[in-house]
């Protein structure tokens, strides 16, 4: 683990936080914010935590919470009908992102150490295959954001059925078993919201019977 100034992790949070706000995507000015209370409530067990309640080992998930999409909130930003697959497009959004906040952190004369720890959360926090803590964290953080943030709003602006139960099982094959458990007690005020989230937990269900 990589130490840094509280200056440091400051700033950075400053610029980034100025990216995320100027951008014309509400959603995502959202999304981020609540990534960071969600990454909050894995790290202390909290359910409303604030970002002063992060201690400071947890500033590389603090910056990487708020900064995993940060593409979107810059030009000529990624589009999910673009690629092949929501998995992809998450790839893509990642790395993208990861490569915005390297040239920020290193404009701002940040460490090398926790600029390449921030940038290898945010890259892997959309590859499911890497279970590292820092990395689950905002990985399961992004999920659970959906969940209770984007989804309903994406249902509000009607996109197709077949697009949100693409998303909604990307989404919760990121969920660990504590992580579902928040999903769980998530309330929908729409009966077809419970009904995607509910379908997941029953498809889960006859998966670990048939083994």
């Amino acid at each position: 683990m990589s130490t840094v100034s509280l200056d440091y992790v400051n700033k950075i949070v400053e610029e980034a936080s100025l990216i995320v706000a100027s951008s014309f995507n509400k959603e995502f000015i959202h999304h981020s914010q609540n990534t960071v209370q969600w990454a909050g409530t894995l790290c202390t067990n909290v359910e409303l935590p604030t970002v002063a309640s992060l201690t400071p080992k947890d500033s590389a998930i603090l910056i990487a919470s708020l900064t995993h999409e940060v593409e979107r909130g810059v030009g000529n930003s990624l589009h999910p009908h673009d690629f092949q697959g929501y998995s992809l497009y998450k790839q893509a959004s990642h790395i993208r992102s990861s490569e915005i906040m390297q040239d920020l952190m290193t404009k701002l004369n940040a460490p090398k150490e926790f600029i390449n720890e921030v940038v290898n959360i945010i890259k892997n926090s959309a590859i499911l295959s890497d279970t590292s803590e820092k990395v689950s964290i905002v990985r399961e953080a992004d999920a659970l954001s959906f969940f209770s943030l984007s989804l309903p709003f994406f249902f509000v602006h009607r996109l197709s059925d077949k697009v949100l139960q693409d998303i909604c099982a990307w989404e919760f094959k990121k969920l660990s078993a504590k992580s579902k458990k928040h999903l769980a007690r998530l309330k929908f005020s729409d009966l077809r919201l419970k009904y995607y989230v509910n379908s997941m937990f029953n498809e889960q269900q006859v998966a670990v019977a048939s083994t």
